[in-house]
């Protein structure tokens, strides 16, 4: 069985510090989704359209959470399996085994 380490203290620190600075992108992007209806309430002198840019701004913070969550999965996992502050070993069939029933799924094989 093959092993992998990691330090589930500084993952964990990852996945806080990705939330906090996407708490401080989400008021950007209000603040961008709101000076953009307005410019659009009051324009006019043509066609402006970047609502595709709002929205792929809102998506790339979906990603980060969804991303810092899984982060942050990882580093219970190691936590559980007997990681302290340091680093712990846990063998990575456990999370080959996941990955292959997952590939199975996305690829309609069952």
């Amino acid at each position: 069985m093959a092993t992998s380490s990691a330090r589930p203290d500084d993952l964990e620190e990852f996945a806080r510090l990705s939330h906090v600075a996407d708490r401080r992108l989400l008021s950007h992007l209000k603040e961008l989704g709101a000076r953009y209806n307005t410019f659009l309430s009051e324009n006019e002198w043509g066609v402006f359209d970047a609502t595709s840019l709002v929205q792929a701004f809102g998506r790339y913070l979906q990603g980060n959470d969804f991303s810092a969550r899984w982060v942050g999965g990882i580093a219970a996992a190691f936590r559980h399996a007997g990681g302290a502050a340091g680093s712990c070993g846990v063998g990575l069939d456990a999370f080959q085994g996941g990955s292959r029933r997952r590939r199975a799924v996305g690829t309609g094989d069952r």
